[in-house]
């Protein structure tokens, strides 16, 4: 069992207690938190201690623009590395030519979804799409 939470969403200490208290109780049930569409440039990385995400994934319109400029060019595989390394998360991509990219740069433990893993948000869309269909 696992859920999502896009970190952009936690933005007051009040919302980012409740989320670590949500996020507490659903891991102490067996569920995983999984940070998507993370992007370096636009969040920082207390939330990932404090969520203690088991997985995060990398947003991939951000690493196709980082990987043209710097600063991040350079930075960001330091930054990938810390993530796995030190904090012990997954790092994720779902973009096969992304993953490509970020092979290419020598971060070679970057996990890779299948073409048919979809987000929770793509899943329900197909999901609804499909119903609709066979109705």
């Amino acid at each position: 069992m696992g859920t999502s939470a896009a970190k952009d969403n936690i933005v007051s200490e009040l919302e980012a207690l409740s989320a670590k208290r949500l996020t507490h109780a659903l891991r102490s049930i067996g569920c995983h938190i999984v940070i998507e569409n993370y992007n370096p440039a636009r969040s920082s990385s207390e939330a990932i201690h404090e969520l203690h995400a088991s997985d995060i994934i990398l947003e991939a319109n951000f690493w196709e623009r980082a990987a043209q400029n710097e600063p991040w060019a350079t930075v960001l595989p330091q930054i990938i590395s810390d993530v796995h390394h030190i904090l012990g998360h997954t790092v994720t991509v779902r973009n096969p030519q992304v993953t490509h990219n970020i092979e290419a740069s020598g971060i070679d433990y970057i996990e890779r979804h299948s073409a048919v893993a979809l987000s929770p948000t793509e899943f329900l869309n197909y999901f609804g799409k499909a119903s609709l269909s066979e109705a």
